[in-house]
């Protein structure tokens, strides 16, 4: 997904680049996501990525966090974060939030395989970023791109076995 991305921005970086369709169902207040995780999830790492090196180069980075979580009030009336993405399987429950503050350096033992490879896939992005964008102008260019002019459509239904449908016929159909 990075590779294509580059691409698509040195071919032409005012163009908008489609990656696919998510589809979602509206569950109480949340959207599930039926198709579409893998990219989901590797792009949100992407603006983690993007945010810490901004944050390394002294560089405002407030809009990236406000795309990774927003303040929200808990039931006893507490700040916290509620974060955009969160992964629903239970071996990699509050990975996201560790890469958001960085905590990636954990003992890699003690890690789950889903987290050694969401850790793994943050620290390739990083270091991928870092390489093909050696100036922080050039980097906040293919920021602008990514944030700009990548497109998703996103389906949206109101009943799960809806969107299980239209998942298995997109998958169908190709």
């Amino acid at each position: 997904l990075l590779s294509d991305m580059y691409e698509a921005y040195q071919e032409n970086h005012v163009k908008q680049y489609f990656v696919g369709t998510v589809v979602v169902y509206k569950s109480r207040s949340k959207l599930e996501v039926i198709d579409g995780q893998q990219r989901l999830t590797t792009f949100f790492i992407m603006i983690c990525a993007l945010r810490s090196i901004y944050r390394s180069e002294d560089e405002n980075d407030e809009f990236l966090r406000k795309l990774i979580y927003s303040s929200t009030m808990d039931d006893n009336g507490d700040t916290v974060n509620a974060y955009h993405l969160e992964l629903q399987y239970t071996d990699a429950t509050g990975c996201l939030e560790k890469i958001f503050n960085e905590k990636t350096d954990s003992n890699k033992e003690d890690l789950t395989a889903s987290e050694k490879r969401l850790f793994d896939a943050y620290e390739s992005i990083r270091t991928s970023l870092c390489s093909e964008y050696t100036g922080i102008a050039e980097l906040k260019k293919f920021a602008a791109f990514l944030l700009r002019k990548i497109l998703f459509v996103q389906i949206e239904t109101k009943d799960m076995s809806d969107a299980l449908k239209i998942f298995e016929t997109i998958n169908q159909r190709g």
